[in-house]
């Protein structure tokens, strides 16, 4: 995602909805065809992604519906598939918990995400 809202006020909690194109685009990428898929968005929203996603056991998380994706315990390796769009300032660990819970993990993040000093070291034990 690029840095759009550049010098615009900050959205109450990273609060930054994925247009619709952006969701259609990668799940053409993307083969869904081999069911049951396990799916899982963190991050929900107004459910730009998980409604879209064609999956037979859906799970979901958002914190403005009292499901905080980071306080809630996913056994490891639970999930095919985790896509979701977090917010930045908690795509960090978001990210390191998906990994252990999902077989597949997509996120939609600024590309700068990757130039960070701070998650250097991530990076170097995730290529």
């Amino acid at each position: 995602m690029s840095a759009t809202y550049r010098g615009a006020e900050r959205k109450k909690q990273d609060a930054y909805q994925t247009p619709a194109w952006c969701v259609d685009m990668l799940l053409a990428e993307l083969d869904l065809r081999s069911n049951p898929i396990r799916f899982l968005e963190p991050c929900r929203g107004r459910g730009a992604i998980y409604d879209r996603v064609p999956a037979t056991i859906k799970g979901w998380c958002e914190i403005d519906d009292g499901r905080d994706y980071l306080d809630i315990p996913i056994k490891p390796g639970r999930f095919d598939l985790i896509i979701t769009n977090p917010p930045y300032s908690l795509a960090l660990p978001f990210l390191k918990k998906s990994l252990g819970e999902g077989r597949t993990v997509i996120y939609l993040l600024r590309v700068n995400f990757l130039g960070s000093s701070e998650r250097a070291a991530f990076w170097q034990a995730n290529p």
